[in-house]
């Protein structure tokens, strides 16, 4: 559900199920709850002003659209208009901690900062570096926090997938920044950034004719640069192994 919904007052859910809201959606579980409820930390933090997406309906596999959210090589070739440096078009070495049915990762690299005030004041160069932390929770939420070294700094972003059908999913996404002061102009200029990122992105995955995300890693052929991905298809692997033992 997105930021503003409700559940409506007749709705019926029958059979034991668990529900709880977090960051104004609200989740049911049918069964007992075998991941923990998706939240972000930083929507408690005051110094963070929160901005939320206009929640997306595309033709898409959430499977694929997280496996493109937690994919380092793709920055430079995909998000050209936005962000990607082509300076930074090799993945350097990272560590994948897993936790059950989460993980996280932490990597550092160049891309373009085209929203530092500073670079159009020819204070600071356009490629800057910054540090990436990822944060799955299966099944389809992520988390990505985006502190930039050289201007200071810290972008936290939330992507929640809601699968609908085969082929349909909707995308609730939000974003935290603790570096725009109280300023609404860029806090909304900051939305607008986003979407235009999402779209680079979603461009990309309109190009596949199979909506399938393979969690056999013997079905692909797989990189270094792939921990992250590589990760999110053992993790739904066993989640699908853990809810269904007979799958």
């Amino acid at each position: 559900m997105g930021p503003d919904a409700t559940v409506p007052p007749r709705a019926q859910l029958s059979g034991p199920f668990a529900s709880a809201e977090s960051h104004g959606m609200v989740f049911v579980a049918p069964e007992e709850p075998l991941t923990p409820l998706p939240s972000v930390d930083v929507d408690a933090d005051p110094s963070f002003a929160r901005g939320d997406l206009e929640p997306i309906v595309t033709r898409a596999n959430a499977g694929l659209l997280a496996d493109n959210f937690l994919d380092m090589a793709h920055f430079a070739f995909v998000h050209t208009g936005t962000f990607g440096a082509g300076e930074a078009t090799a993945v350097g070495d990272y560590s994948v901690e897993r936790d059950g049915f989460t993980f996280s990762a932490v990597y550092e690299h160049d891309f373009a900062n085209r929203e530092d005030p500073g670079v159009l004041e020819g204070v600071r160069p356009l490629i800057q570096r910054r540090r990436l932390t990822y944060r799955y929770v299966a099944p389809y939420h992520l988390e990505l926090a985006l502190d930039f070294i050289d201007v200071g700094g810290t972008n936290v972003i939330g992507f929640f997938l809601v699968p609908m059908d085969d082929e349909t999913v909707t995308i609730y996404s939000s974003i935290w920044r603790n570096d725009l002061g109280d300023s609404v102009e860029r806090l909304a200029d900051a939305v607008a950034f986003e979407v235009a990122v999402v779209n680079e992105d979603l461009a990309l995955q309109s190009r596949y004719h199979d909506l399938a995300l393979p969690l056999d890693l013997r079905s692909e052929v797989h990189v270094k640069a792939d921990k992250t991905t590589v990760e999110l298809r053992r993790i739904l692997r066993d989640l699908i192994d853990a809810a269904d033992p007979q799958s």
